[in-house]
C-alpha cells in the first residue's frame, strides 16, 4: 500500500474524491500520450511501484481533475475521455498563458470555460 503523500497515495485519494475508476483514469492518461495498461496501472498503483516520473505526471493529471470537478456543480462522467481531456488541456493552457503573460487571456479563458461547461452538461 503506498504512503498517503506519495504520488500513488494522492492519486488514490483523488479517485475516491472524484468517484473515478482506474479504467477511466487510464483512458484519460492514454489520451495524454501516457502508455499504460489497466492491469499494470492497477498493480503498480496498489503497491506504490509506479515509475517516479510517470507517477508525478499522473498525480498532476489527478490534481487537475480535482480542480475541474471543483469547478462544476455536478459529478463528472469521467468515461467521456475526449471531453474531459479537452477541458483539462484548455484549462491548463489558459493557466500557463496567464503565468507567462502575467494576465488572463480572454479567448483562452472563454475556450476553457466552454470546454468545462461541455463536461458539466454531459455529466451523466
Amino acid at each position: 500500500m503506498p504512503a498517503t503523500y506519495s504520488p500513488e497515495g494522492r492519486i488514490q485519494a483523488a479517485f475516491r474524491k472524484l468517484d473515478c475508476s482506474g479504467r477511466d483514469f487510464v483512458a484519460l492518461a492514454n489520451s495524454f500520450g501516457i502508455e499504460l495498461s489497466n492491469s499494470t496501472f492497477a498493480a503498480k498503483l496498489k503497491t506504490g511501484t509506479l515509475d517516479h516520473e510517470i507517477a508525478e505526471t499522473l498525480r498532476e493529471i489527478s490534481d487537475r481533475m480535482v480542480s475541474l470537478q471543483d469547478s462544476v456543480s455536478v459529478p463528472i462522467n469521467w468515461s467521456k475521455t475526449d471531453r474531459v481531456a479537452t477541458a483539462l488541456t484548455l484549462r491548463l493552457v489558459a493557466d500557463v498563458a496567464a503565468e507567462i503573460d502575467q494576465r488572463r487571456n480572454i479567448e483562452l479563458d472563454n475556450s476553457a470555460s466552454a470546454a468545462t461547461k461541455l463536461v458539466q452538461d454531459n455529466a451523466t
